[in-house]
């Protein structure tokens, strides 16, 4: 028989899943935006202010507050092609 973890008094922690992720940024206000979404909690991993863009890894619930900061555009999940 299992008990659960309210009847074995253990706390349990779900760990969130990190996702990695492509911004895009104003690029206009680039540095303050990569700022903005560093601070909410975004990795940033690669930063490429020509085309405004960032790449990081973040919380999947954390996207909808990254998608909120004034001056990004778009959030995409990078997803993995797998060859036939």
């Amino acid at each position: 028989m299992k008990l659960s973890a309210r009847q074995t008094g253990k706390v349990v922690v779900k760990q969130s899943q990190n996702v990695q992720v492509t911004v895009s940024v104003d690029r206009a206000r680039f540095a303050d935006v990569v700022d903005a979404v560093r601070e909410a909690g975004l990795n940033v991993i690669s930063e490429m202010p020509i085309i405004g863009v960032v790449a990081g890894t973040a919380p999947r619930e954390l996207l909808p507050s990254l998608e909120a900061i004034e001056g990004v555009g778009k959030i995409e999940e990078d997803r993995t092609i797998e060859a036939l």
